[in-house]
């Protein structure tokens, strides 16, 4: 369910050099903007989990929230609650607009736990602090050395891509994201469905899959070797800057993804 969740936020490529890592799109785009997206989580037709993501941006600032909780039979077993927020610069010029992180955070509750988490920005996208709380083991989790850190870019900063990488490309090409979360460093695959039924017209279809890079601990490491299933991504990036839909198939069953209109 990781995958699930962390594939439906980014589709872009971003490249791996020791830089800032910045979101640039073509065009001037709205200086005003505000969508919000409302999914559900099903397995093999059983509701387990709802989220939401929202983007907001003015002339010289933007924020992305996403919200996230276990809901139906699910919380019997696995009762949590995530939130997570992005806030940035938008800079503007010579055709192209620049997305700039300045702040990440993101909060996990359990039923027995809490973790917290927060990523600040130097004003051109590098990483200057990374605070966990509780602080990780650093015996069991290894940190992500600076250079990595400052060529990836947040979740949330992603969902400013989105849409432009797969208009520009019309969905026709592979694309690659290394992302950073505070705590890892994941590299995430988006590779386009060229011959499928269920997505049509201006809908593009995308198979996503991601590599594990750097700060995972030995049994997240074992978990990922045992094999992960492939995320298939719906989007209509001239309509959305969300996606529609997303499924993926595990041996337990399969994981689907829906939006829906937004509960009253």
């Amino acid at each position: 369910m990781r995958l699930v969740l962390c594939c439906l936020l980014v589709a872009l490529l971003l490249p791996c050099g020791a830089r800032a890592a910045v979101v640039t799109v073509r065009g001037s785009g709205a200086e005003q903007f505000r969508e919000e997206a409302n999914y559900r989580l099903y397995w093999n037709g059983i509701r387990i989990a709802k989220f939401t993501l929202i983007w907001e941006q003015e002339a010289e600032h933007y924020k992305a929230v996403f919200s996230a909780k276990t809901s139906g039979i699910a919380r019997i077993f696995k009762k949590q609650r995530r939130t997570a927020e992005s806030a940035g610069l938008i800079r503007r010029g010579r055709g192209v607009i620049s997305y700039v992180p300045q702040h990440f955070t993101y909060h996990v509750v359990y039923s027995h736990k809490q973790r917290r988490a927060e990523v600040r920005y130097d004003k051109e996208g590098r990483v200057i602090a990374a605070v966990v709380t509780p602080p990780d083991n650093r015996d069991v989790r290894p940190d992500v050395e600076q250079a990595l850190k400052d060529a990836a870019i947040d979740p949330l900063t992603m969902l400013a891509g989105l849409r432009a990488a797969m208009e520009d490309e019309k969905g026709r090409v592979p694309y690659a994201v290394s992302i950073y979360d505070a705590r890892r460093l994941t590299g995430l695959q988006f590779v386009p469905v060229r011959h499928n039924t269920s997505c049509t017209g201006k809908c593009v279809q995308v198979d996503a899959s991601r590599k594990l890079l750097a700060g995972f601990t030995e049994k997240e490491k074992k978990e990922y070797e045992d094999g992960e299933p492939r995320v298939r991504i719906n989007s209509a990036p001239g309509l959305s800057l969300f996606p529609l839909s997303a499924y993926a198939d595990t041996g337990l069953g399969r994981i689907t993804m829906e939006r829906v209109k937004a509960e009253k």
